[in-house]
Formats: C-alpha cells, sequence, structure tokens
C-alpha cells in the first residue's frame, strides 16, 4: 500500500487538488447564490417598511384629520369664540374661554408636529397643516392668547420650537 501510495503520489496530489478546487467553485457558486437569496429578502423587506410607513403615515394623517374635526365642530358652536379669534383683541370676559380653547387647538398642532418629526405623517398633509397653523397664529386675538398662554406657562419650548419651524417668518 505504501508503495502504491509512492508511486501514484503525483496522481493523487492532482486528484486531491482537482477535487479541492470543485469543492472550492461549489462553496463559492453556493455562496453567491445565497447572497443574491439575501439581497431579494432585503429589497422585499425594503418595500414592506416602505409599505408600513406610508400605511402609518395615512392612519395618522387620518387621526389628526379626525381630532381636528371633532375641535373644530365644538369651536364652530361657540359664537364667542368664534367671534374672539376674529377681533383685533380678546375682549376681557372671554379671555379665560378663549384661550382655554386656543390650548386646545395648539396642543392638537403640536401632536402633529411631534408625528411630523417622527416622519409618521403624511407630508402633503403636515404641508397644508403649516400653512393653517401659520395663518391661525397670525391673527391678532390669537398671538394676544399665545402670549397669555406662554405668561401662564402653558405654552413650553416645544410649542415655541413648532412656531420657528414651521412658521419661521411670525
Amino acid at each position: 500500500m505504501v508503495k502504491f501510495l509512492h508511486d501514484h503520489h503525483q496522481s493523487i496530489m492532482s486528484g486531491t487538488a482537482l477535487l479541492t478546487a470543485i469543492i472550492l467553485a461549489a462553496g463559492l457558486w453556493f455562496t453567491w447564490n445565497q447572497l443574491g437569496l439575501a439581497r431579494d429578502e432585503i429589497e422585499q423587506t425594503k418595500t414592506e417598511l416602505k409599505n408600513t410607513e406610508r400605511t402609518m403615515q395615512a392612519a395618522n394623517t387620518y387621526q389628526i384629520q379626525k381630532d381636528m374635526r371633532a375641535l373644530a365642530r365644538h369651536l364652530v358652536t361657540d359664537s364667542a369664540f368664534k367671534r374672539a379669534v376674529n377681533a383685533q383683541k380678546i375682549p376681557l370676559e372671554l379671555e379665560q374661554q378663549f384661550t382655554d380653547h386656543l390650548w386646545e387647538m395648539l396642543h392638537l398642532y403640536r401632536s402633529a408636529y411631534r408625528l411630523d418629526a417622527l416622519g409618521s405623517v403624511s407630508p402633503t398633509y403636515i404641508e397644508s397643516l403649516k400653512n393653517d397653523y401659520c395663518g391661525f397664529l397670525k391673527k391678532p386675538a390669537v398671538s394676544q392668547g399665545w402670549d397669555l398662554l406662554k405668561n401662564r406657562s402653558q405654552i413650553d419650548d416645544t410649542h415655541e420650537e413648532m412656531r420657528k419651524a414651521w412658521c419661521p417668518t411670525l
């Protein structure tokens, strides 16, 4: 047996090298194939995450719109608030009621701002909401109400940050 191995040493080494090369080639092919499958799975996961993000944005956008409509319905029935919003100055007798309603509105806007910061609301809807918010803040009575709420410490840094980010010209 030893003589056989000695006599055929070169052939055995060549055969072993060939077998090693075949196994290596098969291993490389298998690895390349697995990487291709992994790449496909990654692309599929990206698509699923994008779809999930859109679904989340749609759900949050719907909820904000629903909450805004509910608050608007509530405030529309308050004729004193409607008058005060459009006044140049908040009537003294309506100051508390006005600032209470204003606080509700500002907090709802702030909720939308926070969701927007997380990328959790439709960008198109946020642009529309920003325009509404900035237009609302331009009203003299609302500006006065903002100052009253701030003096009472009911306006915090997040409100100020939102106002600067959404309405840089105010």
